[in-house]
């Protein structure tokens, strides 16, 4: 996979109109040149629902070398901006601080990825799909995503034991131990919970050089994941 690049964030707000517009023709002359490496995005929040008042405003994602040019332009129209440097976003300590709180009574855990990785590879799951998905359609979506500073969806994880319940499959791990499993004996899953490819968020953060790997997973898995000994706990 190709390793993610960093570049800068330029954030403007609409509170002048005449300003932002001037904003969005500089944002999208950029993509203009630099279509692989740029993303610009309008995003409204709705503030006041009784008023029904919203803000506005404009980030755009580009490359460091372009830095000099936008910032010259923006001090020349008197565009009052808000710098994000990526590479600083995406330190793998800053990503921890912008994961999503877990919802619907998920947990957030982490998991260690070589021994993750390592059952994989014996047991049925979607995991190549999901990776293949994200090599080819949602790598840069994710990577927009991380660059924007905001909080992030991380994957959510499903183990369940295939043709067992989850106590015999607990009594055969305490019996003979997480590294004898038969082939195919679990099934694991990452699943799409929002409107965004959050499926394939483990394999963003893996790019970015994590190897304890946060995910949303349920109480169950929850358990498995701790039998297993996928969890790491420091």
């Amino acid at each position: 996979m190709k390793p993610i690049s960093f570049g800068s964030t330029y954030i403007v707000k609409n509170i002048h109109p005449e300003k932002f517009s001037k904003f969005k023709s500089l944002a999208h002359f950029e993509e203009d040149v630099n279509p692989d490496k740029t993303r610009f995005f309008i995003e409204s929040k709705l503030e006041d629902k009784q008023r029904l008042l919203f803000s506005t405003k404009g980030t755009l994602i580009a490359p460091d070398f372009r830095d000099s040019s936008i910032e010259s332009y923006c001090a020349l129209q008197g565009i009052s901006y808000t710098k994000l440097n990526t590479k600083n976003l995406m330190n793998v300590e800053a990503i921890k601080q912008r994961i999503a709180e877990p919802k619907n009574g998920m947990n957030m855990v982490e998991i260690n990825a070589e021994k993750f990785e390592e059952l994989v590879r014996k047991q049925d799951s979607n995991f190549q799909h999901c990776e293949l998905d994200y090599k080819h359609y949602f790598k840069n979506t994710l990577e927009t995503m991380l660059k924007k500073g905001e909080d992030i969806p991380v994957s959510t994880l499903y183990i369940a034991p295939n043709g067992s319940s989850d106590e015999d499959f607990i009594n055969y791990v305490d019996f003979f131990g997480a590294d004898l499993l038969n082939p195919n004996q679990i099934f694991i899953c990452f699943a799409q919970n929002t409107n965004v490819p959050d499926h394939c968020m483990y394999f963003a953060l893996k790019e970015l050089g994590m190897k304890k790997i946060p995910v949303y997973v349920n109480e169950q898995t929850k358990v498995l994941c701790e039998k297993l000994g996928l969890l790491s706990l420091s």
